[in-house]
């Protein structure tokens, strides 16, 4: 009798250690498919962000005017970025009513970027970014994220899905040089030369003088293997640093200048070329290259005379007519490109020529920037 009493007590046992492990399988298989579908909801967020990402970055490249707060071109131009990604199997769309309020019927805005308080702010001027709002939501075009397993076993069918970016144009240096403040205040009703040290003895250094620089805020030194780098594309958010200068008569420097300038290809879109007109073709005479360079206190004047670094206190945009590189040796050859510059020549020391000066105060918002970037 006890022997069959032991051998119900063990089948019992045996009974519950079976049905504990069915429900523990049971368990483990849903926890299973709930997380492959919250995988593929990061999935799909990940998706969703990069198109957000390439439709904000493109918009950004088409920003105009500052003070428009509806920038068609930059709506139109982020709405078919946005559509070349796919998120969930389908494409990505989103939608404008041309506001600055974020809602069902509008994923885009576009305000101000504050460069030095990282703040954007929508609807506000001058317009220098971007705001682009992809999702996956019951009031989105496509409607919310279906989940493919554990959703549904614990009546959880669909998932909203928002991304957000924001891209901006700030103003950054996009020459190795530094001016003045009193160069801003220039008589440009003719061009005037601007130059490297020695200065002519008829001219003022506070306003016609020029210095080298490639922001360092630890050394005076500007090799011209790091002052290429921005002819070639290299550019740099100097509000609020302070920097060294140099005012040295680099011919190597100055020649990689004129390069830069006369291939009518190189930095095209802030060209113009043959009277007016855009640069296309290699063949093209550029008339005007527009840049965008720090400018230092007036304490700091003339740039490179200094023993100590002086602070960036704003950006300005010159109109670049002509670089005269002078002294022989070297080539003319871009580091940038295959092209080469007409010879040298021009006046001694080496200078530039511009008919046109813009100045701005740090954080300078109302300059676009050449180059877009993320900034959220």
């Amino acid at each position: 009798m006890d022997t069959a009493r032991q051998i119900g007590k063990e089948t019992d046992r045996g009974s519950i250690t079976i049905l504990l492990a069915g429900i523990m399988v049971a368990f483990l298989l849903m926890f299973l498919v709930v997380g492959i579908d919250f995988a593929y909801v990061y999935y799909v967020r990940g998706e969703l962000q990069n198109a957000a990402d390439a439709a904000a970055l493109a918009g950004a490249g088409k920003l105009s005017t500052p003070n428009d707060k509806v920038q068609t071109d930059a709506r139109t131009e982020a709405i078919n970025f946005a559509s070349k990604n796919r998120a969930a199997g389908s494409g990505v769309a989103i939608v404008t009513d041309s506001s600055n309020i974020l809602g069902n019927n509008n994923d885009i805005t576009v305000g101000n970027w504050n460069s030095q308080t990282h703040i954007y702010t929508p609807d506000a001027t001058p317009v220098n970014a971007i705001e682009v709002r992809p999702r996956r939501s019951g009031s989105a075009p496509g409607g919310p994220v279906g989940l493919l397993f554990g959703g549904r076993l614990i009546n959880w069918p669909s998932m909203n899905i928002v991304r957000r970016a924001v891209a901006a144009r700030p103003a950054r240096a996009t020459a190795p040089i530094s001016v003045c403040f009193r160069s801003c205040t220039l008589d440009l009703t003719t061009p005037k030369l601007l130059y490297w040290a020695p200065y002519p003895s008829e001219i003022d250094p506070g306003t016609q003088g020029i210095a080298w620089t490639i922001f360092s805020p630890t050394s005076q030194s500007t090799p011209t293997n790091e002052i290429i780098p921005f002819f070639c594309g290299k550019d740099v958010d100097a509000c609020g640093l302070t920097i060294y200068t140099s005012n040295g008569n680099d011919n190597s420097a100055a020649r990689q200048f004129r390069c830069a300038f006369k291939n009518p290809l190189y930095d095209s879109e802030h060209k113009t070329c043959n009277g007016g007109g855009p640069c296309t073709s290699v063949s093209d005479s550029v008339d005007v290259w527009n840049v965008i360079v720090p400018y230092l206190s007036e304490s700091s004047c003339p740039p490179g005379s200094q023993p100590l670094p002086y602070p960036v206190i704003g950006f300005a945009e010159l109109g670049v007519t002509e670089v005269y590189a002078a002294g022989g040796g070297g080539t003319s050859k871009c580091a940038c490109g295959a092209y080469d510059a007409a010879p040298p020549g021009g006046p001694t020391p080496n200078a530039i020529i511009i008919k046109s000066i813009r100045c701005i105060d740090c954080p300078a918002s109302e300059f676009l920037g050449h180059s877009a970037f993320l900034v959220k």
